[in-house]
């Protein structure tokens, strides 16, 4: 199955799993010893394929219903880079619930929670752009793990007395059913805290797909998602994409090397201003 082509596995979608393979979806196959899998999913101007192989260990996967897995994108990520999907839980979610009940009135034992995840919220700004293996690593066991211990005291204190029926027992007995996936970014410094920047960085790209169906042209629908590529990768890194456009474009037309392409990257470009 790996070794099939795009449209092969469109086929083998549509005639063996009864699915559309260009809405969207991403499908995902696996090699029989889980060490290699394949995703085709269609982009709105083309399928995509992507494969992977791991050296070591092999890929954990999920129950599949019917032909289909669920999964959220934080889940998705850690499949793809082979970490046990079933710990990574959403810490962005779990905070939701509370801050739900705070803007129904008072609710102090709601806030304190709030507060305790904003604390763990401040310490991924402080350690954002460090080395995932060794200093993002170690800062959350230094200082995130003391904070998820008060989490969890504050959760076993808060559980006893709250109605299991009210709002905010029915918040807690929800982070506590994931309590020890909430964990897992300790043990992995790649693991984000939640899946927000994926999201942020699809939703443009998933309300302009219609769009991009009356691009005209392949080679115009193509361009089209090279620049939303180049200002999404602009935004990533805090770079204003219509100043960088403007400058890279002047760049070009003043004669800038071919062989110094590198110093109009976004990240470049940041650095220089």
């Amino acid at each position: 199955m790996l070794r099939k082509g795009h449209d092969s596995l469109a086929a083998l979608v549509k005639n063996e799993l009864r699915k559309d393979p260009f809405t969207g979806t991403v499908f995902v196959f696996r090699a029989r010893k889980a060490d290699r899998l394949k995703l085709l999913y269609w982009d709105g101007t083309g399928l995509v394929m992507a494969c992977k192989r791991l050296e070591e260990h092999s890929f954990s996967w999920p129950a599949v219903k019917d032909g289909l897995m669920t999964l959220s994108h934080a889940q998705f990520e850690a499949l793809f880079a082979g970490l046990d999907w079933r710990r990574v839980r959403a810490i962005a979610a779990r905070a939701r619930k509370l801050i739900e009940i705070t803007r129904t009135g008072p609710a102090p034992i709601a806030e304190e929670g709030v507060d305790l995840i904003r604390d763990l919220y401040r310490i991924e700004a402080d350690i954002r752009g460090s080395d995932p293996t060794t200093a993002r690593l170690i800062a959350r066991q230094d200082r995130s793990a003391p904070i998820l211990a008060r989490i969890d005291d504050w959760l076993r204190h808060h559980r006893a007395r709250a109605s299991a029926k009210s709002p905010l027992g029915e918040a807690l007995a929800y982070i506590a059913r994931y309590r020890d996936g909430l964990r897992r970014f300790l043990t992995n410094g790649r693991v984000e805290m939640d899946s927000n920047a994926v999201e942020r960085t699809i939703r443009p790209i998933a309300l302009n797909r219609k769009n991009a169906l009356f691009a005209g042209h392949d080679a115009g629908a193509e361009n089209w998602a090279l620049i939303a590529s180049l200002i999404e990768t602009c935004k990533l890194n805090s770079v204003d994409p219509h100043a960088w456009l403007a400058a890279t474009l002047t760049a070009i037309v003043t004669g800038h090397k071919q062989s110094q392409i590198h110093d109009l990257l976004p990240w470049n470009y940041a650095a220089k201003v």
